[in-house]
């Protein structure tokens, strides 16, 4: 199971990526993205919180797609 690390490809803290980046975003949604921000690292980490995401996307959302037998489609 898949769960991100700390990297140097992250932004910095005013969300630069190297020489690049900042935020152009408009200025009503910068205190839910600081939210996002915060949240992500703080379950960046979390085993438990990565756990249940994969299950949900396995059982809820179906990715990856479980094969399956059809066998009226097979017939």
């Amino acid at each position: 199971m898949y769960i991100p690390e700390p990297s140097h490809f992250d932004p910095d803290e005013l969300w630069h990526f190297g020489s690049f980046g900042g935020r152009f975003v408009p200025e009503t949604l910068m205190p839910l993205l600081i939210e996002l921000d915060a949240t992500y690292k703080r379950l960046r980490g979390d085993h438990d919180f990565w756990t249940k995401a994969h299950d949900l996307l396995t059982q809820y959302v179906g990715r990856p797609s479980p094969l399956f037998l059809a066998p009226n489609m097979s017939a």
